[in-house]
């Protein structure tokens, strides 16, 4: 049923809006679908979702080949099995999460492509990293894999929010220079502001032993999409 009737997203315009931005960010998200297949990740979770209760998307970016221009891609995680949320979230779709791993194997060769040969596991003995990190290096049939885990954590900051009655739009108090401040505040063009906790991604790559990547998403929220099949708490443990 679940390939017959597909899911879409939609943009509506909401109070306010244009038909006409709805209408593009519509078909901006329908190009990005194309382009990356989008269908495929929709039917493998879906498929994960029937199967074993609990089915993952991707969201992320990329450069297009030969170039500096980034696009977005919706992608599926093989092993739905592989991805662990913050227990404590209670949202469905874990918006409210504040991390979240997922864990994948591979190759030495294929680590030292990736992240370079002056990493401690490319300058160790292999076999004395597998005795002190032996849940993570030395895997597989003939122990010859590494596990990598993407570590996904949200970060949050106090910070002060100003309302700009020019535009009737928020701004960081922060982002302003003292100067501008000063000026806003004493020609009344700030009408309002607040204390609010501003949230920001980080995204660590490591294997056990050291972070390999460290990087910021651009996003509020962790940008993994969980797809639970039946849920049921049991004796206070959230089953699915």
């Amino acid at each position: 049923d679940g390939r017959q009737n597909k899911p879409a997203i939609k943009i509506a315009a909401g109070d306010g809006g244009q038909k006409e931005t709805a209408e593009f960010f519509q078909s901006r998200i329908r190009q990005i679908e194309y382009d990356c297949d989008a269908d495929i990740a929709y039917d493998s979770a879906r498929d994960q979702q029937v199967t074993s209760g609990r089915g993952f998307i991707r969201v992320s970016t990329e450069y297009v080949p030969g170039t500096f221009q980034q696009r977005a891609c919706i992608e599926r995680i093989e092993n739905q099995f592989s991805v662990v949320f913050d227990p404590s979230s209670i949202k469905y779709d874990r918006s409210d999460a504040d991390f979240c791993f997922v864990v994948s194997k591979i190759s030495k060769a294929e680590h030292e492509r990736r992240y370079g040969i002056k990493t401690t596991l490319s300058r160790s003995d292999f076999t004395q990293l597998w005795m002190d990190y032996r849940q993570w290096i030395g895997l597989g049939d003939h122990s010859v894999l590494v596990q990598i885990a993407e570590y996904w954590v949200k970060e949050y900051q106090k910070r002060t929010l100003c309302l700009l009655g020019t535009t009737g739009l928020p701004v960081w108090k922060d982002e302003l220079t003292p100067e501008q401040y000063k000026s806003f505040k004493a020609n009344g063009v700030i009408q309002a502001e607040r204390e609010d906790q501003d949230t920001h991604i980080c995204r660590y790559v490591i294997n056990g032993c050291e972070i390999l990547e460290k990087g910021d998403w651009l996003g509020t929220t962790i940008p993994i999409v969980p797809i639970w099949g039946r849920e049921a708490v049991v004796e206070g443990i959230r089953r699915t």
